[in-house]
């Protein structure tokens, strides 16, 4: 079958077209759907920070009470100690105090810790 030359240069041009086309396309979506590096990196896992024995007495007040503030900035430096990877906070953080208990939210993670300490 033998086509003549105005039909195949319609095919020709038709087929160049489309390879620009979905050239065109390919560059297009995969801008809107790169991946963010920082979601990726913020999908790390991060351990419970452990506040040891020797922070006791920087977080009680003279009362023998939790101190809310001295317990916050215990806690940040500690999940930034022992969690290296950890560049930043990009969401927030919660706390829930009681009597003997803090309650800690940070994104997924839900970490509790009981305050011990001799009530004199």
């Amino acid at each position: 079958m033998k086509l003549n030359r105005k039909t195949r240069l319609t095919i020709l041009i038709i087929l160049i077209c489309s390879c620009i086309s979905s050239t065109a396309a390919s560059i297009y979506f995969s801008k809107i759907f790169t991946v963010n590096s920082s979601l990726i990196e913020s999908q790390k896992t991060l351990s419970k920070p452990i506040i040891g024995k020797n922070y006791i007495s920087k977080i009680l007040t003279s009362q023998n009470t939790l101190d809310e503030n001295k317990f916050k900035a215990v806690f940040l430096t500690e999940l930034k100690k022992q969690n290296k990877d950890l560049k930043f906070l990009d969401d927030v953080i919660s706390f829930q105090f009681n009597k003997t208990e803090v309650g800690v939210i940070y994104k997924n993670y839900k970490w509790f810790y009981k305050i011990v300490y001799n009530n004199n």
